[in-house]
């Protein structure tokens, strides 16, 4: 019996408070990590913005350059209907497709209202320049202390951002696609009409 006595007392107790310390260490590290998810994604989507802004960039000045190389030869081939056709072609295409990448770069504000009611309970973006400025400086001052005195409230808001952020890219990427798209069928099709229509006209005055 006393050997029981002692085996049941030599067996090791939880300490106290351990738990609780575990249980923070945890949280931080858990913290840490939705906070480093948030700057990659974050990162992440501020570098496949600027990718789109530099493509759309680069297709404007090529359209550019072709619809002005256009002019000359349009005043050049007037008198030649049929050869017209392919510089038609073309024009339409780079002028569509310089209409498509300039929607690219061009800055897209919302404009939804929301109160400081609205961005406690997370229906807006206090995070956002879009809804923060349509606030009265005391409104977003107080909205401000909110989240710093809670920061948790922020995760839902940095959410959100996140998801816009997510549809101006797939708004930017998919007209950046009709864009190169466009110029892709448009100026080798004008070039081949204008070899076929060029052979045309020199085999029927030969």
């Amino acid at each position: 019996m006393a050997k029981e006595g002692d085996e049941k007392g030599s067996k090791p107790q939880p300490v106290e408070g351990a738990g609780e310390a575990n249980k923070k260490g945890k949280k931080k590290g858990s913290a840490r990590g939705i906070e480093t998810m948030f700057r990659n994604v974050y990162r992440m989507h501020v570098e496949l913005s600027n990718m789109a802004d530099n493509k759309a960039g680069l297709l404007t000045t090529l359209n550019t350059l072709l619809l002005g190389l256009s002019g000359p030869f349009l005043g050049l081939y007037s008198d030649e209907i049929l050869l017209m056709i392919p510089l038609c072609v073309i024009i339409f295409s780079s002028a569509l497709s310089l209409i498509l990448s300039v929607m690219v770069a061009r800055p897209r504000i919302t404009k939804e209202s929301v109160t400081l009611e609205e961005l406690a309970e997370t229906k807006g973006n206090l995070l956002f320049f879009g809804n923060f400025t349509r606030l009265e400086p005391d409104d977003f001052v107080k909205g401000m202390d909110r989240i710093i005195e809670n920061p948790e409230k922020a995760y839902p808001m940095m959410t959100r951002d996140i998801h816009s952020l997510g549809l101006v890219l797939q708004r930017k990427f998919g007209l950046l696609r009709h864009a190169y798209t466009v110029v892709m069928i448009g100026i080798p099709t004008g070039a081949i009409l204008y070899v076929i229509l060029k052979s045309y006209l020199l085999s029927s005055a030969n």
